[in-house]
């Protein structure tokens, strides 16, 4: 995994109106505290792996003979040892690759986070970019009853229109002006909880996204559900901490095999008074072996049962796992043709039907064969079906973030990626 790279080496831009997706994506890679404690994780994990195949430290001893032991070539003084415990054949080996498979695992899982903070980012961009168009939108339509009124407040003058019309006109501008205050008090809480996402101040401006990229799947679902078996990190995740189980298992086994304790003693003797002695002062030299008796069968029998559970466990732990998320994945499927229909339906048909229904009201009303209220049931529906696009597009695109995240791949399109500033219009 030597794609990963440290959040920290990366320069977060500076976010403005023209900033991209990708920017935002960039951002909250260098920025997100979540994703960077995440690569901590894993940075330690790695450090285990030397740690866990190292042997133990060697022992240093010495002892001093308060009451030195007289010898027939003099008396003891003090004694050196040294000595090494070696475990037995294959304990450190497998001890290294369990934690270097659990070191992947925490690298999977830190991908795993790194793609899912992508994909919230992009939900995020998404919504805030839908909340700017139904502000601007509504502001819009909102110019158009101001177009209205002066209309409907002209005929009233000159006799040719009722009061009531014009009350509801200014009804209906009242309404607008009320959402659009309500819309700009929300775009304050997103705002912070998109700062939070990226890891900025939530108090900071964030400005509105000025487009979003729609873009089309052409992987058949059956291609998508072969994608996320092999590509999704949080699969690869729990396949590594199998792995690592499964050595976890073979370790368990040789913990009934003895440990192996190699040593060498030196004890210094001092010269005998007898005179004459062969050898007399001559300091001992001991090489010794010794091992340690695995008596505790049945802590060894439970040790190998406890590491078959979690290796079972993890299994099960994967079949759950990859239901879960092939459900996820048929879902975002069915929002991606259910979105996609609704942007080529609203953007092709209804939205530019609605506007010359509004546009012959308007001249119908300025013409003074049509009332107010004709106007206003345009100017409504005109309204409902550019926001249902508006809302298309940004579900749109938010179904391709889902997928992408859940098959760890950026996918094909089966047209060019079209940027929607004003709607599809």
């Amino acid at each position: 995994m030597d794609h990963l790279s440290d959040p920290g080496k990366f320069q977060a831009p500076e976010l403005t109106e023209s900033s991209t997706l990708d920017d935002y994506l960039l951002y909250a890679l260098a920025a997100n505290p979540a994703l960077k404690a995440s690569y901590h994780r894993w940075e330690a994990a790695v450090q285990q792996a030397p740690q866990a195949g190292a042997l133990p430290n060697p022992r240093l001893g010495y002892g001093y003979f308060l009451r030195q032991v007289e010898t027939r070539v003099g008396p003891q003084v003090q004694r050196f040892g040294l000595s090494q415990a070696f475990p037995w054949f294959g304990k450190l080996s497998l001890a290294e690759s369990k934690a270097a498979k659990a070191a992947r695992a925490a690298g999977r899982k830190f991908e795993a986070d790194r793609v899912e903070l992508y994909r919230k980012v992009r939900v995020a961009y998404y919504d805030y970019w839908f909340l700017g168009r139904r502000i601007e939108i509504t502001q819009s339509n909102l110019a158009l009853l101001e177009q209205t009124e002066e209309i409907a407040s002209n005929r009233y003058s000159t006799g040719s229109g009722g009061f009531s019309q014009l009350i509801k006109v200014q009804v209906e501008m009242g309404k607008l002006e009320d959402g659009i205050a309500t819309l700009e008090d929300l775009a304050t809480s997103h705002a912070a909880a998109f700062n939070a996402l990226l890891g900025r101040d939530t108090g900071l401006p964030l400005p509105f996204p000025a487009a979003i990229d729609t873009t089309a799947v052409v992987q058949s679902p059956a291609e998508l559900e072969q994608l996320l078996v092999e590509r999704n990190p949080e699969l690869a995740r729990l396949r590594e901490l199998q792995g690592s189980a499964e050595d976890g298992v073979r370790l368990a086994g040789k913990q009934r095999w003895p440990d192996v304790m190699v040593g060498l003693d030196y004890i210094q003797t001092d010269e005998s008074e007898m005179p004459n002695i062969a050898d007399n002062g001559r300091d001992p030299l001991i090489a010794s072996v010794s091992i340690n008796l695995p008596l505790s069968f049945g802590k060894y029998e439970a040790a190998e049962k406890q590491a078959a559970s979690r290796l079972g466990a993890l299994r099960q732990q994967e079949m759950d796992m990859t239901n879960m998320l092939s459900a996820r994945l048929k879902q975002a499927v069915v929002d991606l043709d259910d979105a996609d229909r609704k942007v080529d339906l609203y953007g092709s048909t209804l939205v530019p039907k609605a506007e010359q229904s509004l546009e012959a009201a308007i001249t119908a009303l300025s013409a003074g064969k049509a009332d107010a209220l004709d106007v206003l049931d345009a100017q409504r529906t005109l309204l409902d079906f550019q926001l249902e696009l508006e809302r298309s597009l940004a579900a749109l695109a938010k179904s391709v973030a889902e997928i992408e995240a859940l098959t760890g791949e950026t996918l094909n399109i089966d047209r060019a990626a079209q940027a929607h500033p004003e709607g599809g219009n």
